[in-house]
């Protein structure tokens, strides 16, 4: 993945590694913040909130990847 990340294009094969790093991150974090389906909105002063919204950057960023991914099929 450190290989790619300033390549303009990515073929099939680099972009499921992108989806595995991106996964594994997400799924890390989500177990360390106790993310759940019934979570409530977190206050932007609680001290999870940048965590969290990393949390929802990945989640945006994995959406992305495997919508590429659909794509090509």
């Amino acid at each position: 993945m450190r290989d790619t990340l300033d390549a303009p294009t990515l073929d099939a094969a680099q972009v499921s590694s992108w989806l595995g790093v991106v996964n594994d991150l997400r799924l890390v974090l989500g177990t360390r913040l106790d993310v759940t389906e019934e979570m409530e909105r977190v206050a932007l002063d609680d001290p999870r909130a940048p965590a969290l919204a990393v949390y929802q950057y990945l989640t945006y960023l994995l959406s992305e990847i495997v919508q590429a991914l659909s794509d090509t099929l």
